[in-house]
């Protein structure tokens, strides 16, 4: 994914980076980082295609080493900042006990909140913060450190209150011995909130570690809603692929017209095959006369994808706007069907539907997104017109020397979550998310919406917060219709 700054070009010294991350008398490696952001923001522009839209990191391609784990400490007026090392420094924290007696979810609204003079947070990523060079080489110490400074500045905000929130960050260098390091030596066993992990091995971990305590795990990265089946501690950031697919059928179905098709193109294999099911479960749920725009188009997508058997120009209409959906994350596969739509459209309007991964996709021409009238969803949009997002900017820059990420961004959106959460539901406050009743605190702050079962138990909890984007004078910007 490409970094988008929002403002000139910065350089960030190694003092300020200390300063930021470090107290006085301490070696640190984030030192290094200052460097490496040094680096970064002078290979930033702002003027590539699709600016604004998110896409979520692709795994490296290269293996993670095993490094050490940094230790650094800062403190604000009523913000603690505590980094610790997690393989030989003590806990630094204590708890109130009695938060174990806290009463389970109750649907009649009658739950008492639980509120704490202190509440500790333990932000659990992949930093690798020994290695100097991992914050231009390695995506997940990058996307950390990002949504780390992002959280951080949310959390910073909420120090003028009368809260004090302890926070802690723990380096798992992506690697699941170093986590299980961590639990062992009960480093998380009086955190009321863990945010992370970053790899899904670990996110599985974390999360059966939460099920059972009075500990809430917000999962910042993982898109996959296996984690949270069944899991009342369990809060899911980035949303599933259903939930985007499902934001992409609410979207098509306020049409005015049932004139306009939607052809859904999917794959062969078995997830492809699911993608097809719950699109066509969707469409049977609709009266039988609106169903009939509704088509499927099947492709090969184990073969070369030079489909010239994919005759789509013959499922596409004059004189109407041709919905087209393709819920894939693969860049070969999407530029195939663009180039093969691009060619038989002639005169027809289509309109092509896609996932937030696109935004990131380098090989594609901007001209497809274009004449497509590219849609993706999105669930970290920034707008550089929003005021909020505007004075974010400025507070980054000054914090930080350094221009403002959409990780960031969004580690920012989920810090200021938490500090509204905590602070107005106090401890283990999903117990008040309900169906009909997320709780909401800015139109950009996650959503989270609970799913229950017959009986009221928690399914999931998942954010919502989905909004489509359309592909516009050469940005994306939100689509209003």
């Amino acid at each position: 994914m490409n970094r988008q700054p929002v403002d000139s070009l910065a350089t960030i010294s190694c003092q300020s980076v200390q300063e930021i991350f470090g107290s006085q008398g301490i070696d640190l490696p984030f030192r290094f980082l200052g460097l490496c952001l040094m680096v970064a923001s002078l290979s930033s522009c702002f003027g590539i295609k699709k600016t604004t839209a998110p896409t979520p990191p692709s795994k490296p391609s290269h293996p993670i080493e095993t490094i050490d784990t940094v230790v650094f400490k800062e403190q604000m007026d009523t913000l603690q900042w505590t980094d610790v090392d997690t393989l030989s420094a003590p806990v630094l924290v204590k708890d109130d006990p009695s938060v174990l007696a806290l009463p389970q979810t109750d649907l009649d609204g009658k739950t008492e909140r639980f509120y704490k003079d202190q509440y500790h947070i333990a932000v659990v990523l992949p930093f690798f913060a020994q290695d100097s060079a991992a914050y231009l080489t390695n995506r997940p110490a990058s996307w950390s450190l990002d949504f780390y400074l992002g959280l951080k500045l949310a959390l910073q905000k909420a120090s003028a209150g009368n809260r004090r929130f302890i926070v802690q960050t723990f380096d798992t260098k992506a690697n699941l011995d170093v986590l299980e390091q961590i639990i062992t030596k009960g480093s998380l066993d009086q955190q009321d909130i863990i945010i992370g992990p970053y790899r899904s091995n670990l996110v599985a971990r974390v999360a059966e570690y939460v099920k059972e305590r009075p500990t809430l795990m917000i999962s910042p990265y993982s898109a996959s809603g296996r984690y949270g089946i069944s899991n009342a501690h369990y809060l899911q950031l980035n949303p599933a692929l259903e939930s985007h697919m499902r934001t992409t059928w609410k979207f098509l179905n306020q049409e005015k017209t049932t004139s306009n098709p939607v052809v859904f193109i999917h794959g062969k294999s078995e997830s492809e095959i699911s993608k097809k099911q719950l699109w066509q479960s969707w469409v049977d749920s609709l009266p039988p006369k609106s169903r009939k725009r509704y088509s499927f188009k099947a492709i090969d997508e184990t073969g070369d994808m030079a489909m010239e058997d994919f005759l789509i120009d013959s499922l596409l209409l004059e004189g109407v706007l041709n919905n087209i959906v393709f819920p894939s994350w693969d860049e070969t596969h999407v530029q195939a069907i663009m180039s093969k739509i691009s060619s038989g459209i002639a005169t027809k309007n289509v309109r092509l539907f896609g996932l937030p991964q696109w935004i990131g996709f380098e090989r594609i021409s901007p001209s497809y997104f274009e004449s497509l009238q590219v849609h993706l969803t999105s669930t970290d949009y920034a707008d550089d017109q929003d005021p909020e997002i505007r004075s974010l900017k400025t507070r980054y820059r000054n914090a930080y020397a350094q221009p403002l990420s959409l990780e960031a961004v969004w580690g920012y959106r989920c810090g200021l979550f938490v500090v509204n959460a905590l602070t107005n539901e106090g401890a283990l406050f999903h117990r008040f998310i309900q169906p009909d009743h997320p709780l909401v605190y800015s139109k950009d702050c996650p959503q989270f919406v609970v799913e229950r079962d017959a009986e009221g138990r928690i399914i999931r909890i998942e954010n919502q917060n989905i909004v489509m984007l359309k592909f516009a004078d050469g940005r994306m910007i939100e689509a209003k219709d």
